[in-house]
């Protein structure tokens, strides 16, 4: 066993734990996980004959966090001399002497430590169904050593999207309700401080277009994290904040007049009291920009209202 400890940064909420947690448990070999968004620290123990740190740290960044590895180091193990879990022992063939060259008898033995029987199954059937002699293709180099059984190809695809427009748990309950209609949606969990959402889908009934489709037509924006792009995230938070005070500084600008003519009725002496018959067209003029161009974030849809 090995165990890592790692600094994420990027975590702000326990959802933000569970999504890396779930991501990362999709690694087989993962025995124990722990993780604090507070510190930003997580322990991961897995089994490293049939994994590495790089791809845990992969995993993770594929949920649109960055790690970095504090300290790692192999845990004490006293039964290291046993078989590991999911470890199968081949079956060893003996040729044993007869008068006829062409009868064998095959002694077998297979030992399972933890192995699932699906994978157990999907095995026995694939040497049955093998047209290769299975003797022969034993040598003494390979005879004893572990079987590697591949994971049965699933229709299930997980996709993580950076989600922009959201503004409250009514924003994230309006994209799980209309995503949850799409047939073939398996799970979806919004994390609304992160600006993120986790997604597995049947890949043979919706693909990712439609769900970004879906999401756009609720009314916000939606994009795959490239697990590639380290900065992806960093750079889509700066251009959120930029936009936000873009209509900060837009709602201030139309503001300011409605400021100005509230004081009429405190200084009657302030100058502009001529306009003092139209303020009420004023007023709506430079309000309705605010209202439903700045402020459309907030009345996308109704159910939000």
């Amino acid at each position: 066993m090995h165990k890592i400890i790692l600094k994420i940064s990027g975590m702000h909420c326990a959802s933000c734990e569970k999504i890396i947690s779930m991501t990362i448990n999709e690694l087989s070999s993962i025995k124990d996980i722990k993780i604090d968004h507070l510190s930003g620290h997580s322990e991961i123990t897995f089994d490293n004959t049939q994994t590495d740190s790089s791809s845990i740290l992969d995993k993770i960044k594929t949920t649109g966090y960055d790690a970095k590895i504090i300290e790692e180091k192999d845990e004490d193990n006293n039964n290291s001399n046993k078989p590991k879990n999911n470890d199968v022992k081949r079956a060893i063939v003996k040729k044993i002497e007869k008068p006829s060259p062409l009868e064998l008898k095959i002694e077998t033995k297979i030992e399972t430590h933890g192995l699932s029987a699906e994978k157990l199954v999907e095995y026995l059937a694939r040497l049955v169904g093998n047209t290769t002699n299975p003797i022969q293709s034993q040598t003494k180099d390979n005879i004893n050593q572990p079987i590697k059984i591949s994971e049965a190809s699933s229709p299930n695809q997980q996709i993580n999207l950076a989600i922009e427009g959201m503004h409250c748990v009514s924003c994230a309950n309006i994209i799980e309700k209309e995503v949850k209609k799409l047939p073939g949606i398996k799970s979806i969990n919004i994390n609304l401080t992160a600006a993120k959402g986790r997604l597995i889908f049947d890949r043979a009934k919706i693909n990712e277009n439609d769900i970004i489709k879906t999401i756009k037509h609720a009314g916000y924006n939606a994009q795959i994290i490239n697990k590639n792009n380290t900065k992806q995230d960093r750079q889509r938070s700066e251009k959120e904040i930029k936009n936000y005070w873009h209509k900060f500084l837009w709602s201030l600008g139309l503001s300011l007049p409605m400021f100005y003519f509230m004081l009429f009725d405190f200084f009657p002496w302030f100058p502009g009291q001529t306009v003092m018959p139209y303020i009420g067209i004023i007023s709506l003029i430079l309000t309705l920009p605010v209202q439903f161009i700045v402020g459309a974030g907030f009345i996308k849809d109704f159910g939000a209202v």
